[in-house]
């Protein structure tokens, strides 16, 4: 099977991607509009010719994905001419690859399929399993590694060699892809490490527990109690401030929410505590978005938000450097997580339906030089890399020490689960970014997460690294490196 064998033909019709034709009636034809026009094409797939020819016209990116349109210089023969050169996203039209060169944990996932899909007994085949998929979860990656675990594999299995050759052969065919250099392009695009993340954040948003509901209401409760001490003068005047940062920070899963919509629309005291007290089922990564906005505005919170301030200036600000993306800062998508926008998942869930939003990660570029010493751990570990360490957390870390302070009683553990998974699951930060936040305080370094670690928090973590590692298995079964090697 070859990459596109994963993909139904049906994807690869351009007229699927072409825009609506204008709406005719018996006795008329009515036009776009220019902004109308714009609107349509915006997102399209073109041919590279158009994009040139028509480059006054629209921008777009390095996969020819349209991200503006120049209303104003669209004529309706442009947007004919446009419009007939849409095609499939090149993320539907995948290539084999001519030349196969795998990272170490890349190796690790092929040999757990190529051992799954072997004859051996299920009394040799499981422990080895399980040793594959506790490497491939520990925080250490590099080539001695990976070579050394695939050496003692070939001697266990050795002591049958005739029985075993097929599979041995299929190894030491596996390990010579095994990457000759450090290449920081594919650790920058790290697609299963990526896909990882979003599994489990997506887990965690949508199968919240009874500590996740706890540490919501606590928020709440904290946030509600800070806001309603103010008169309504000031409190009026926070809204305003939470209504513009809302709006510069808008995740497409926030706009399924009905009392944001409200606030959104014509902010008040009445529709702000609304918002908090939802019951939506995106309640609880709507509480802690709030949280951290609020808790850099209010005045109350002004002293534990200066240290904050100062920890984030002393430690995490250097460890962000970005290069900006000015074409797609403004770009709405219906994904979640961390992907990158020209990587997919087929058949498994990315995106959520009906909605739109600005995905941080979508707005800056990832930089191959000048590496920060958060990253270039991470990128040595194959952790994903999303805008840098994470802000956010830091602001959430210390509300969380201060409901401690106050006595109140929750797992700290979850608390950080729920904060990851929700800025992963916004397209912000990765995993790790989040939790090198809650670590360093103790570590006073920038040790990459192991997921073996984090399974072990608790059985709804142990849960959600299951779910998120057997959909990395299944998406490298889709893209069949345990066969082709494409």
């Amino acid at each position: 099977m070859k990459i596109s064998d994963g993909v139904p033909p049906a994807e690869f019709r351009a007229q699927d991607y072409a825009p609506y034709a204008p709406q005719r009636s018996e006795n008329s034809t009515r036009r776009l509009r220019p902004d109308e026009m714009a609107n349509t094409l915006l997102g399209k797939t073109i041919s590279p010719e158009t994009a040139f020819r028509m480059r006054e016209m629209v921008t777009v990116d390095s996969r020819g994905m349209i991200t503006k349109v120049q209303p104003r210089h669209l004529s309706n023969s442009n947007f004919t001419d446009i419009s007939n050169s849409i095609t499939a996203p090149l993320t539907q039209r995948p290539q084999p690859a001519q030349e196969l060169i795998r990272t170490p944990k890349e190796v690790l996932l092929a040999l757990t399929l190529a051992i799954a899909e072997s004859e051996l007994d299920t009394s040799i085949k499981t422990p080895i399993i399980e040793h594959l998929k506790v490497s491939w979860l520990d925080n250490r990656s590099s080539r001695d590694i990976t070579q050394n675990l695939i050496t003692q594999l070939q001697r266990d299995l050795s002591f049958e060699p005739e029985k075993n050759q097929a599979l041995l052969s299929r190894i030491e065919e596996i390990s010579n892809t095994l990457e000759k250099e450090f290449y920081i392009t594919k650790r920058n695009d790290n697609y299963y490490g990526r896909l990882f993340d979003t599994a489990f954040s997506e887990y965690v948003i949508n199968n919240p527990t009874a500590q996740s509901h706890h540490i919501n209401e606590l928020l709440t409760q904290k946030l509600l109690t800070d806001f309603n001490s103010y008169p309504p003068a000031m409190q009026l005047a926070l809204c305003a401030e939470i209504h513009q940062r809302m709006r510069d920070d808008p995740p497409g899963w926030r706009e399924q929410i009905k009392e944001t919509q409200e606030f959104l629309r014509a902010f008040d005291t009445q529709k702000f505590t609304a918002m908090l007290q939802s019951r939506d089922p995106y309640a609880i990564p709507l509480t802690l978005s709030l949280a951290v906005k609020y808790m850099l505005v209010a005045p109350n919170l002004r002293p534990l938000a200066e240290v904050a301030t100062q920890h984030y200036i002393d430690v995490i600000e250097n460890q962000r450097e970005r290069i900006e993306s000015l074409e797609n800062s403004n770009f709405r998508s219906d994904r979640y997580g961390l992907l990158l926008p020209y990587q997919s998942a087929p058949q498994q869930p990315t995106r959520l339906l009906g909605t739109k939003g600005i995905r941080p990660i979508d707005c800056y570029q990832l930089t191959t030089q000048k590496i920060t010493p958060h990253n270039r751990a991470a990128l040595h570990a194959e952790r994903a890399i999303g805008t840098g360490m994470s802000g956010s957390t830091n602001v959430l870390n210390y509300l969380f020490k201060s409901l401690i302070e106050e006595g109140k009683v929750f797992s700290m553990e979850h608390a950080k689960t729920l904060t990851a998974a929700y800025l992963t699951f916004s397209g912000g930060h990765s995993l790790n970014e989040a939790y090198t936040v809650f670590s360093y305080n103790d570590q006073k370094n920038f040790t990459p997460l192991l997921f073996n670690q984090l399974a072990g928090a608790d059985q709804h973590n142990a849960d959600a690294v299951e779910y998120a590692y057997q959909r990395v298995l299944d998406a490298c079964k889709l893209l069949n490196t345990s066969r082709s090697g494409h």
